[in-house]
Protein backbone atom coordinates (compact mmCIF):
# COMPACT_ATOMS: atom_id res chain seq x y z
CA UNK A 1 0.00 0.00 0.00
CA UNK A 2 2.95 2.40 0.51
CA UNK A 3 3.57 2.21 -3.26
CA UNK A 4 0.15 3.81 -3.80
CA UNK A 5 1.28 6.87 -1.83
CA UNK A 6 4.84 7.19 -3.16
CA UNK A 7 4.74 10.04 -5.65
CA UNK A 8 7.28 11.57 -8.03
CA UNK A 9 9.33 14.49 -6.71
CA UNK A 10 9.86 17.62 -8.79
CA UNK A 11 12.77 20.05 -8.49
CA UNK A 12 13.90 23.16 -10.36
CA UNK A 13 15.22 22.91 -13.89
CA UNK A 14 12.99 20.00 -14.84
CA UNK A 15 14.73 17.55 -12.51
CA UNK A 16 12.40 14.77 -11.29
CA UNK A 17 12.80 11.68 -9.12
CA UNK A 18 10.31 8.97 -10.06
CA UNK A 19 9.72 5.55 -8.55
CA UNK A 20 10.24 2.89 -11.24
CA UNK A 21 6.59 1.84 -11.22
CA UNK A 22 5.36 5.31 -12.28
CA UNK A 23 5.59 6.38 -15.91
CA UNK A 24 6.87 9.97 -16.28
CA UNK A 25 3.91 12.13 -17.22
CA UNK A 26 5.71 15.21 -18.53
CA UNK A 27 8.03 14.90 -21.54
CA UNK A 28 11.33 16.75 -21.61
CA UNK A 29 12.09 16.35 -17.93
CA UNK A 30 15.43 15.22 -16.51
CA UNK A 31 14.26 12.05 -14.80
CA UNK A 32 15.97 9.88 -12.23
CA UNK A 33 14.33 6.55 -11.42
CA UNK A 34 14.84 5.55 -7.80
CA UNK A 35 12.91 3.18 -5.59
CA UNK A 36 12.95 3.39 -1.80
CA UNK A 37 15.10 0.63 -0.38
CA UNK A 38 18.02 -0.37 1.76
CA UNK A 39 20.28 2.68 1.24
CA UNK A 40 19.63 6.26 2.37
CA UNK A 41 18.48 8.74 -0.24
CA UNK A 42 15.21 8.98 -2.14
CA UNK A 43 14.98 12.76 -2.41
CA UNK A 44 12.34 13.12 0.29
CA UNK A 45 14.63 14.08 3.18
CA UNK A 46 14.96 17.84 3.65
CA UNK A 47 18.74 17.95 3.19
CA UNK A 48 18.59 15.77 0.08
CA UNK A 49 15.81 17.96 -1.32
CA UNK A 50 17.92 21.06 -0.69
CA UNK A 51 20.78 19.51 -2.66
CA UNK A 52 18.45 18.51 -5.50
CA UNK A 53 16.96 22.03 -5.53
CA UNK A 54 20.46 23.47 -5.88
CA UNK A 55 21.42 20.97 -8.59
CA UNK A 56 18.30 21.70 -10.61
CA UNK A 57 18.80 25.47 -10.24
CA UNK A 58 22.42 25.53 -11.40
CA UNK A 59 23.98 24.71 -14.74
CA UNK A 60 25.94 21.48 -14.25
CA UNK A 61 26.26 20.70 -17.96
CA UNK A 62 29.77 19.51 -18.74
CA UNK A 63 30.87 19.72 -15.10
CA UNK A 64 32.56 17.06 -13.01
CA UNK A 65 30.90 16.17 -9.72
CA UNK A 66 31.65 14.22 -6.54
CA UNK A 67 28.82 12.84 -4.39
CA UNK A 68 30.54 11.92 -1.11
CA UNK A 69 28.39 9.66 1.06
CA UNK A 70 26.25 8.72 -1.92
CA UNK A 71 23.91 6.23 -0.26
CA UNK A 72 21.42 5.21 -2.96
CA UNK A 73 23.20 7.47 -5.45
CA UNK A 74 20.31 9.92 -5.82
CA UNK A 75 22.55 13.01 -5.99
CA UNK A 76 25.03 11.34 -8.34
CA UNK A 77 22.17 10.25 -10.60
CA UNK A 78 20.68 13.74 -10.52
CA UNK A 79 24.07 15.18 -11.50
CA UNK A 80 24.17 12.89 -14.53
CA UNK A 81 20.54 13.68 -15.39
CA UNK A 82 21.20 17.43 -15.45
CA UNK A 83 24.26 17.09 -17.69
CA UNK A 84 27.38 16.50 -15.61
CA UNK A 85 29.94 14.82 -17.84
CA UNK A 86 31.52 12.74 -15.06
CA UNK A 87 30.30 11.88 -11.54
CA UNK A 88 32.19 10.04 -8.82
CA UNK A 89 30.00 8.62 -6.06
CA UNK A 90 31.72 7.53 -2.84
CA UNK A 91 30.37 5.68 0.16
CA UNK A 92 32.08 3.66 2.88
CA UNK A 93 29.07 1.34 3.24
CA UNK A 94 29.17 -1.81 1.06
CA UNK A 95 25.38 -2.08 0.84
CA UNK A 96 25.04 1.57 -0.20
CA UNK A 97 27.61 1.07 -2.96
CA UNK A 98 25.77 -2.01 -4.20
CA UNK A 99 22.45 -0.15 -4.27
CA UNK A 100 24.03 2.91 -5.93
CA UNK A 101 25.62 0.74 -8.64
CA UNK A 102 22.26 -0.93 -9.32
CA UNK A 103 20.61 2.50 -9.60
CA UNK A 104 23.33 3.71 -11.99
CA UNK A 105 22.63 0.73 -14.25
CA UNK A 106 18.83 1.16 -13.95
CA UNK A 107 19.14 4.80 -15.06
CA UNK A 108 21.58 4.13 -17.91
CA UNK A 109 24.39 6.28 -16.47
CA UNK A 110 27.15 3.65 -16.41
CA UNK A 111 29.40 5.73 -18.69
CA UNK A 112 29.00 8.83 -16.48
CA UNK A 113 28.73 7.69 -12.84
CA UNK A 114 31.47 5.71 -11.10
CA UNK A 115 30.73 4.27 -7.64
CA UNK A 116 33.49 3.31 -5.20
CA UNK A 117 34.51 3.47 -1.54
CA UNK A 118 36.90 6.40 -1.99
CA UNK A 119 38.93 8.12 -4.71
CA UNK A 120 41.37 5.69 -6.31
CA UNK A 121 43.43 8.50 -7.81
CA UNK A 122 43.60 12.28 -7.47
CA UNK A 123 40.53 14.08 -8.78
CA UNK A 124 39.85 17.62 -9.89
CA UNK A 125 36.09 17.97 -9.60
CA UNK A 126 34.18 21.16 -10.32
CA UNK A 127 31.62 20.41 -7.59
CA UNK A 128 31.71 18.26 -4.46
CA UNK A 129 28.46 17.51 -2.67
CA UNK A 130 28.43 15.90 0.77
CA UNK A 131 25.06 15.35 2.43
CA UNK A 132 26.36 13.68 5.58
CA UNK A 133 26.68 14.31 9.30
CA UNK A 134 28.96 16.93 10.89
CA UNK A 135 31.52 14.46 12.25
CA UNK A 136 32.31 12.92 8.86
CA UNK A 137 32.23 16.34 7.19
CA UNK A 138 34.93 17.59 9.56
CA UNK A 139 37.05 14.44 9.34
CA UNK A 140 36.92 14.42 5.53
CA UNK A 141 38.04 18.03 5.09
CA UNK A 142 41.45 17.15 3.64
CA UNK A 143 39.96 14.48 1.36
CA UNK A 144 37.46 17.01 0.06
CA UNK A 145 40.24 19.49 -0.68
CA UNK A 146 42.15 16.82 -2.64
CA UNK A 147 39.11 16.09 -4.82
CA UNK A 148 37.99 19.64 -5.57
CA UNK A 149 39.74 21.78 -8.17
CA UNK A 150 40.85 25.27 -7.24
CA UNK A 151 37.80 27.51 -7.55
CA UNK A 152 35.45 24.52 -7.38
CA UNK A 153 32.19 24.57 -5.45
CA UNK A 154 31.57 22.72 -2.20
CA UNK A 155 27.98 21.95 -1.23
CA UNK A 156 27.58 20.62 2.31
CA UNK A 157 24.29 19.45 3.80
CA UNK A 158 23.14 17.31 6.67
CA UNK A 159 24.10 19.54 9.58
CA UNK A 160 21.91 21.10 12.21
CA UNK A 161 21.64 24.89 12.63
CA UNK A 162 23.39 24.51 15.99
CA UNK A 163 26.38 22.89 14.23
CA UNK A 164 26.93 25.59 11.59
CA UNK A 165 29.58 27.48 13.59
CA UNK A 166 31.56 24.26 14.18
CA UNK A 167 31.49 23.54 10.47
Amino acid sequence: SWRDNWKPLFFPGGLCVYPSWVEPSVPGKKVVFLDPGMAFGTGTHETTSLCLDWMGSNNLAGKTLVDWGCGSGVLALAGAAVGARKVWAFDNDNLARTVAKQNVIKNGFVSIVEVSAAPLSPLSADILIANILLGPLLSLRESFLKCLRRGGRLLLAGILNSQADSL
